[in-house]
């Protein structure tokens, strides 16, 4: 083998080393995929905007009592956000009684198959100082924004205060905030906001969007993830309650008999 000295010498070198690879595997050069192109994403912008949560995962136990973190962020230049946490979504289904020959009965039914289980939002201003409601409504940011499709197309013609009822009824159980929280600055360039959740939370994967608007519109996006996941007792009552559930409800009833029998022995001893 010859060695060749001096810059051009070098590079000379490595091209020779590279067409003896080429050379010893054609099949491998010819067959090499081109690299995948990624799908597109709402990440976008990432000069302009960069955020993040002080941690990524909620761990449910049997003492959880609700919980807050804090998201904080930078920009290049001073503008609106808004920043919008959605729960996994889930089936819903809303009723309403009416009396019938004096009795409140269930007469009006429907059910909604994915809904978001939880969803709050939080901004720089009120989100309809910031853009349009075009705007909003196109990237589903504001409560009345989330897509509510009946699993029964025929719907009732008075689907939309079934709708409203189902929205009261999140937001009595916390998990439709009515109130949008405050984004704060930090100079002209950070901010911050405190996201706070409900005791009664649930769990699955979240996603934390944040955008960026200038002039009404959107100049910037990012998601990023947020786990909310039950541990210890909490944890095994809920998969067993899912991977066998008919074991657990002989469990939940076998259970139930110990206890009543233990309290009628105890009372029976005076206790």
């Amino acid at each position: 083998m010859v060695f060749l000295t001096g810059k051009f010498g070098r590079m000379a070198s490595s091209l020779l080393v590279l067409l003896a690879v080429v050379i010893t595997n054609p099949s491998d050069a010819a067959q090499s995929p081109l690299p995948a192109t990624e799908e597109p994403s709402l990440d976008r912008g990432g000069e302009l905007l960069a955020a993040d949560l002080s941690q990524h995962l909620i761990a449910i136990n049997t003492s959880f009592s609700g919980a807050e973190m804090v998201l904080f962020g930078t920009i290049e230049k001073p503008s609106d956000i808004i920043v919008v946490v959605t729960g996994p979504d889930e089936s819903m289904t809303i009723r309403r009684k009416e009396q019938v020959f004096g009795l409140w009965l269930n007469r009006t039914m429907m059910e909604f198959p994915a809904l978001p289980s939880y969803y709050a939002v939080s901004a720089t201003r009120p989100i309809y100082e910031i853009a349009s409601p075009e705007v909003l409504g196109q990237n589903r940011i504001g409560i009345h924004t989330i897509p509510m499709i009946p699993k029964d197309l025929r719907a009732p013609e008075d689907l939309t205060d079934l709708k409203e009822a189902l929205i009261r009824e999140k937001r009595t159980a916390g998990l439709y905030p009515d109130t949008v929280e405050r984004i704060y600055f930090i100079g002209s360039h950070l901010f911050r906001t405190t996201l706070q959740f409900p005791a009664n939370l649930p769990t699955g994967n979240f996603t934390v969007s944040i955008y960026l608007f200038k002039d009404g519109q959107i100049i910037a996006a990012q998601t990023t993830p947020l786990q909310v996941t039950p541990v210890g007792i909490s944890s095994f009552v809920q998969r067993s309650a899912l991977d066998w559930p008919i074991f657990y409800g002989i469990a939940c009833l076998l259970i139930a008999i110990m206890i009543g029998m233990a309290s009628q022995y105890l009372l029976r001893k005076g206790f």
